[in-house]
């Protein structure tokens, strides 16, 4: 057993770090997210993000309308009081998908959640004027 093991790390001592990168097969890996995009998934064009900060009280309010697009959506709960949300304006605080308060959040995206982000979003709170954050991402 102590030979094998002082015969490891004494080939590992005679790898140099150039002979370990040699050893390696050497790929252009991708530079930075829009490679990865286009390596892995065939999008070419850059996803358009944007930011919203609506607020939402205690009537169900719309935040999203139906976007085919839509890849992506990110909910954060800002405030004091927990929401609920969904893809109805029949939401309610106790029939929605919840999100906790100061902080919660709930991301839909197209892998794990299929034609989701695309269709319109409701919002209802448990108190008026809860500021929340949305993110959506679309493919133009």
């Amino acid at each position: 057993m102590q030979r094998s093991i002082l015969l490891l790390i004494t080939v590992l001592a005679l790898l140099t770090p150039q002979s370990r990168a040699s050893a390696q097969p050497a790929t252009a890996g991708p530079r930075n997210v829009y490679s990865l995009l286009a390596s892995y998934y065939g999008i070419t064009v850059a996803p358009q993000c944007s930011v919203s900060f609506p607020t939402v009280g205690t009537s169900a309010t719309r935040l999203l309308a139906t976007d085919p697009s839509r890849f992506q959506v990110a909910f954060i709960d800002l405030g004091g009081a927990a929401c609920s949300y969904a893809w109805t304006p029949n939401v309610t605080t106790t029939t929605g998908v919840a999100i906790g308060a100061a902080g919660g959040s709930a991301v839909e995206n197209w892998q794990s959640d299929m034609v989701l982000p695309t269709y319109e979003h409701w919002m209802i709170c448990q108190a008026t004027g809860i500021p929340i954050t949305i993110v959506t991402c679309d493919v133009l």
